[in-house]
């Protein structure tokens, strides 16, 4: 069954497609939701305000662990399943056969996030869990990586009782999104401007990411890059005695933004690591950024060994 124009409701990006799901959930008898883990704490913190308590679902090498479903008592699950945020894993053939297979024996609601699926790089695209099983999976897109985050503008592709109830929350809540974008957005598709752009910014971010990959293992032996197959960051995994959020705010001090792995986990422990972004990085950048990283690691493992004879961080840097 093909998705038509019939199915598809334009939305504000993806947290605007989410929160309008979460209400249409609420009103439909939902109270939970399940959530991959470690995923993305604004996304938890959303589906509360709106009503659904997120139940965190362990993720592993294949994606979702998807046999904790049937335990959870949800009957709606996100699932990131192209590139998985923040890990860069992708679900499993397996895990979408189970998955889906879930959501048909249960009467249960897929949200599929197509995150980071434009941006491959070692890996052949699998094809949106919504061609499976369009009766029980919504597909979200957006234009926030491939164009800019402030045009505000995705789509959602809907299972036809839950796209109806999303087309009138839109309506009495706020009447639809810019029609002028979505006007400049036609008719950049329509022009082949779109395709264009998608293969010069996959090229240069392909160049990234080898510069990337050549500093981490060039002044990083001992970490382990993460998810880089597709999308546009990396999850540098650290060694396990070591303290991501103790890094990050080291690295705050040297200019250098990342976020910590740990703050992506909510009730499942796992290894540390930093959450880096490159897309907006020069080459120069990246290689700088990654050996202030690892002289910053150096002053720290110092410090470890001999905290008594050593200056503090912050006063080397």
């Amino acid at each position: 069954m093909p998705t038509s124009t019939d199915d598809l409701v334009i939305t504000g990006g993806t947290f605007d497609a989410l929160a309008v799901i979460a209400d249409c959930l609420r009103e439909a008898g939902h109270s939970t939701i399940a959530v991959e883990d470690p995923s993305n704490p604004h996304l938890l913190r959303m589906f509360t305000a709106h009503g659904l308590e997120p139940v965190p679902i362990a993720v592993d090498e294949e994606g979702l662990d998807v046999s904790r479903l049937d335990g959870s008592g949800c009957r709606a699950v996100l699932v990131t399943p192209a590139h998985q945020y923040p890990l860069g894993v992708q679900l499993s053939p397996q895990r979408r056969r189970a998955l889906i297979d879930w959501a048909i024996k249960g009467d249960c609601l897929v949200i599929e996030d197509d995150y980071d699926a434009e941006y491959r790089y070692d890996r052949a695209a699998l094809g949106a869990l919504r061609t499976l099983a369009p009766t029980v999976v919504a597909y979200l897109g957006t234009l926030s990586k491939t164009l800019a985050p402030g045009l505000r503008i995705g789509w959602l592709a809907a299972p036809a009782w839950l796209c109806a109830s999303v087309r009138n929350r839109k309506h009495v809540g706020d009447r639809g999104d810019n029609v002028i974008t979505q006007a400049a957005v036609r008719e950049f598709l329509g022009t082949g401007g779109y395709d264009r752009h998608l293969r010069s910014t996959r090229l240069q971010y392909r160049r990234l990411r080898e510069n990337l990959l050549e500093s981490v293992s060039t002044h990083l032996p001992d970490c382990t890059p993460i998810g880089i197959e597709a999308g546009l960051h990396v999850v540098i995994r650290l060694p396990e005695h070591e303290q991501d959020s103790t890094l990050v705010e080291h690295l705050a001090t040297a200019g250098i933004r990342v976020a910590a792995l740990t703050a992506y986990r909510h009730h499942h422990s796992g290894f540390p690591g930093l959450v880096l972004g490159w897309a907006q990085a020069r080459p120069n950048q990246l290689a700088t950024s990654i050996q202030t990283l690892a002289g910053i690691r150096g002053i720290l493992a110092s410090e470890r060994r001999t905290p008594a004879a050593r200056p503090g961080l912050r006063d080397s840097l």
